[in-house]
């Protein structure tokens, strides 16, 4: 039996069967039965909007990207900061600026399989080379800490940014005894300075083969700037 007859059977037969339930028998019996359809179908449709994501970012110029954990308070917008941060560079058409505030934290154990997928997302554009920078609370950062290169800020900043913000870095002792000031506090940024009573704190970091560390430098400045400038 070729596959238009089998599926012209298929369809009858659970037509029949539909037509003698109740709507909410209905929805039960297509939820249980076809439930892996729907993943499927979502899933395809899932590779197919980061496929056309992949093919519309490939004919522009990513000047920066970055994956933020945004607060309660709504104090990292993603998409706000790309705007006023590309307003303030004079970002040109096909230049664009990567920041997702998607980055789920769960320290109460409620959604342990976002915050993983969150997790797994830093470490997935980190191995791709395609991470800049992660803005996110100090428990993420103590779990990466260590296991993974982090950039020494003062390679990037120019000398008299790096000692105005030094105060607010952490550093670490290498093995060949230099210091690595691998993550910056938040806290004296243009989204934090006025917002008083912030109860986590939150710092920048970066992985050590950040592609955009030039323009990362100069997103730093501007972070750390008065906010009219």
């Amino acid at each position: 039996m070729q596959f238009p007859d089998k599926f012209t059977r298929w369809y009858r037969s659970e037509r029949q069967k539909l037509s003698k339930m109740s709507a909410r028998q209905k929805i039960s019996y297509i939820l249980y039965y076809y439930k892996f359809h729907f993943l499927a179908l979502f899933l395809v449709f899932g590779i197919f909007l980061l496929g056309m994501q992949a093919w519309q970012n490939s004919r522009k110029t990513v000047l920066l990207d970055g994956l933020i954990t945004n607060d309660d308070f709504n104090r990292f917008p993603a998409q706000e900061i790309a705007r006023e941060y590309g307003d303030f560079i004079g970002r040109r058409k096909g230049e664009i600026i990567l920041l997702d505030d998607g980055l789920y934290i769960d320290e109460n154990g409620q959604a342990a399989e976002i915050a993983s997928a969150s997790r797994g997302k830093i470490i997935a554009e980190i191995t791709t080379h395609s991470l800049d920078f992660t803005i996110t609370e100090k428990s993420v950062l103590d779990e990466f800490h260590g296991q993974l290169p982090m950039m020494s800020l003062d390679r990037i900043l120019p000398g008299d940014t790096f000692e105005a913000l030094k105060p607010d870095m952490l550093s670490e002792t290498q093995d060949d005894g230099s210091c690595c000031y691998y993550a910056l506090s938040m806290r004296n940024s243009r989204f934090l300075r006025d917002a008083g009573g912030v109860p986590k704190e939150y710092y920048l970091f970066a992985p050590l083969y950040a592609p955009h560390a030039g323009e990362l430098a100069r997103f730093i400045e501007w972070a750390f700037s008065p906010v009219n400038s």
